[in-house]
């Protein structure tokens, strides 16, 4: 049987319960690095504040939950049984739901760790429907009401059993190695980081190993800002999440760079030589109806080799940045990609985390991809490889510059060996009429030259041209203008907080730039 509101006779719970424990509470579900909101008697804002002293205020205040938390508050004292209800269906189904008794008389928390992105939006649905409202700030479990009103935990009583349900287990990532893991939760025991500055030494090794077993950065923030991990105690010294933010993303730079340099051995070749099947047949489709899915699946190709991984993470800017398209192009296209089989959304966009992508072969293909062949062999496809890596060039922008059919036409030439327009045709799926089109226009700047045996690449480079054309630059502005939206939306103020006249204080939506 659940317990009784705090209101109701016979409820057993001392008056002022432990700081400890609403410290403990507050941190398993707080947003990493998150502060407290102080909630006046009158539910306006009070400010936001440090954890820690909202705590020793002893005032009511709320917290931003994490995105793995589901937070629901209830306030239809006349619906607490379809509550109930919804709480032990969350139990039945394998989860381990906190319910709290908020204060007033019938009103209810509920609070549940719920890793899986699309399971979580279901269980908001699902609440709805039971006199339960998803929030993303609520007061965290015990934390006092404004009104002195008490509070209590109904299921489970047990305040540590309550701590266990929510606390974030390290398994939500990808896993370390034992060795890291180790390294991460206790810190450096054996003192073999002692004579390399002790922690920064530490940190920057647990910032490599998570980036070769493929955590995104904000993984990385939030494990190393976990109180039980030891790892992380330098880290939360600081003064501002901020500059917690700014010293993760040092580490993290320069552990990508130490990756890229000296990448790990174990399952990269094979990751490798499936990306290679999955560009050859993608040389093989016809892309002449949506020509941007070309350029955004390779892309994704481009970033997946970069990292040695079938499974990545790949933000909009960053595709956008590696293929000379706006941001809108590649939502698009990855939407079509995702359609037509090439690309599998793995776990989608939650905040500053970007999409995790893998890349797969549609179906139709998947058994004929071992007789596919590169469009380019030999010294052929070692230059067809080196031309993708100007994709993102500015000379083949759609405008102002040639396009990227130019630039599919112009990767597959060579200097050696010609090529017949009939072989283009064949190899591109597009019209015969468009060929010599494009091809007129990359002889006009000596980008393609042809003699008696066929068309060959000119000695143009794509550079000059591009300055030429006055393109030259774009995608450099491009790629500022991303990092400042990107750096805009990390350091976006604290959301307004907003009171409509009832006991509950709920968040305004983010403005996002």
């Amino acid at each position: 049987m659940f317990g009784r509101s705090a209101d109701e006779p016979g409820a057993i719970w001392p008056d002022v319960p432990d700081g400890g424990l609403i410290k403990a509470l507050a941190l398993a579900v707080v947003r990493p690095g998150g502060n407290a909101l102080l909630i006046d008697t009158d539910n306006r804002s009070g400010g936001w504040v440090r954890l820690e002293e909202a705590v020793v205020s002893g005032r009511a205040f709320a917290v931003e939950v994490a995105d793995s938390i589901f937070a629901g508050d209830g306030d239809q004292p006349e619906r607490v049984a379809d509550v109930l209800a919804f709480v032990n269906d969350l139990r039945h189904e394998g989860l381990r739901p906190v319910l709290t008794a908020s204060g007033r008389n019938g009103h209810r928390h509920v609070f549940c760790r719920v890793p899986q992105e699309r399971l979580r939006a279901g269980l908001e649905e699902r609440a709805r429907r039971t006199g339960l409202r998803p929030v993303r700030t609520i007061r965290p479990p015990l934390a006092p009401h404004r009104l002195g009103l008490k509070v209590a935990l109904l299921e489970p009583t047990n305040p540590w059993e309550a701590i266990a349900a929510l606390s974030r287990p390290l398994k939500e990532c990808q896993a370390l190695s034992p060795r890291m893991a180790d390294l991460l939760r206790h810190g450096d025991c054996a003192g073999r980081y002692r004579d390399r500055g002790r922690r920064s030494a530490l940190i920057q090794a647990i910032a490599l190993a998570a980036v070769n077993a493929g955590w995104a950065e904000a993984d990385l923030l939030d494990a190393l800002l976990d109180p039980g991990n030891a790892a992380g105690e330098k880290l939360r010294r600081r003064r501002s999440i901020s500059s917690a933010r700014e010293y993760v993303r040092h580490c993290w730079l320069k552990a990508q760079r130490r990756a890229e340099r000296v990448p790990p051995f174990d399952g990269r070749d094979a990751a490798l030589a499936a990306i290679e099947r999955i560009r050859v047949a993608g040389s093989h489709e016809a892309w002449s109806a949506r020509a941007s899915d070309w350029e955004v699946l390779q892309a994704h190709l481009s970033v997946a080799q970069r990292v040695g991984k079938i499974t990545y993470h790949a933000d909009v800017r960053t595709l956008a940045d590696t293929a000379a398209v706006t941001a809108p192009t590649v939502t698009r296209a990855n939407r079509r990609l995702r359609a037509s089989g090439w690309l599998r959304l793995v776990t989608p966009a939650v905040g500053a985390k970007a999409n995790v992508w893998t890349l797969a072969l549609p179906g139709r293909l998947a058994h004929t991809c071992n007789t596919l062949t590169s469009p380019s062999g030999g010294d052929e496809a070692e230059c067809f490889s080196s031309a993708l890596q100007q994709l993102g060039g500015d000379l083949w922008r759609r405008i102002g510059g040639l396009g990227k059919v130019a630039f599919r036409i112009w990767s597959l030439l060579t200097v050696e060996l010609p090529r017949q327009v009939a072989d283009l045709v064949r190899l591109l799926r597009l019209r015969p009429r468009t060929v010599q089109l494009h091809l007129s226009r990359l002889a006009a700047f000596n980008l393609a030259v042809c003699d008696g045996g066929g068309w060959r690449r000119g000695p143009a480079d794509p550079g000059t041209v591009a300055q030429s054309l006055g393109v030259h630059g774009l995608g450099t502005r491009q790629r500022w203008r991303h990092e400042a939206e990107r750096e805009a939306f990390r350091s976006w103020p604290s959301p307004w907080i907003t009171a409509d006249g009832s006991s509950n204080v709920y968040i305004a939506e983010r403005a996002y730039p």
